[in-house]
């Protein structure tokens, strides 16, 4: 989508409102997923750490494992869930705008 915008920016100079959001929206996503990427790496480091160093009498070493992994699809849902809301949203204030709003 950068480039056909950066295409077309010579044709439509009113395209450059919509390059500077986009840009900036592509950064503040590039930080969201880094900080989810290091979360999530440390929430499996921190898991596996339990699972190695726990006492052999508690329970099974697998369960923190599994718990972990529960977590990290629960979070992983969660994400998506809320990246396909924000899409919708998008969506709906630019119908807004084209029919007349703002």
């Amino acid at each position: 989508m950068f480039k056909k915008m950066l295409a077309n920016l010579p044709f439509d100079p009113s395209l450059l409102e919509k390059l500077v959001f986009y840009s900036k929206k592509v950064k503040h996503e590039a930080g969201l997923r880094k900080a989810g990427f290091w979360l999530l790496a440390l929430t499996l480091t921190v898991q596996a750490g339990i699972a190695l160093y726990t006492p052999a009498a508690t329970s099974d070493p697998a369960v923190p494992l599994i718990v972990g992994f529960i977590l990290a699809v629960i979070a992983g849902f969660l994400y998506a869930r809320s990246r396909i809301i924000a899409l919708e949203l998008e969506i709906i204030r630019l119908s807004y705008i084209t029919a007349g709003g703002m």
